[in-house]
């Protein structure tokens, strides 16, 4: 995973008060930095424990109502204002239908606010899922990843080894990373 706010932050990228949504956020880890620095924070999943670990990280930081979450599917999220910030880390690998993937990511990019910054993470050819879950994820190379949007990313990377899943299993991971600016 890329240092997502640090290099933002870094890059002067990042708004003093910002709207920010992360799809798939899980306990709101990556969105936590955003917070902290102002920005109004809506956190979208699906996983209940997730989002309650979430709730508790995000009153830690800012009581007042800066942030929200919804317990839903981020493929029935909404985009219904602009944004500016879109994060969607390691959850899209989880829709199979690379159409309705393409969709998201072009509705969100649509989404953004001018200069605001869309951030997503695929999975690559040489995942240790690959196998194990063919037919029950999507996997990009590369190429495919760069051609689901019209121009070229501010930044991309490509992280291969092995990690931990959520369940603390140890795997081979192979993560194509974008970031997006509007």
């Amino acid at each position: 995973m890329i240092p997502l706010f640090k290099k933002l932050k870094n890059e002067k990228l990042l708004k003093a008060d910002g709207q920010l949504i992360d799809l798939g956020g899980g306990d709101g880890r990556q969105a936590m930095d955003f917070l902290k620095y102002g920005y109004q924070v809506t956190l979208v999943d699906v996983d209940e424990g997730a989002l309650i670990q979430a709730q508790k990280n995000f009153k830690e930081i800012a009581e007042d109502g800066y942030w929200r979450i919804e317990n839903k599917n981020i493929q029935d999220f909404v985009f219904n204002q602009k944004y500016d910030g879109i994060i969607m880390a390691n959850v899209l690998p989880f829709i199979t239908d690379k159409q309705e993937i393409a969709r998201i990511i072009k509705t969100a990019f649509r989404s953004l606010d001018e200069s605001g910054f869309l951030y997503f993470t695929l999975f690559g050819p040489n995942d240790g899922w690959v196998t194990e879950r063919r037919g029950k994820m999507s996997f990009y190379s590369r190429d495919e990843s760069l051609s689901l949007l019209s121009i070229p990313p501010y930044f991309s990377s490509e992280d291969i080894g092995q990690g931990l899943t959520r369940q603390d299993k140890i795997k081979n991971w192979h993560i194509l990373h974008f970031l997006y600016i509007k």
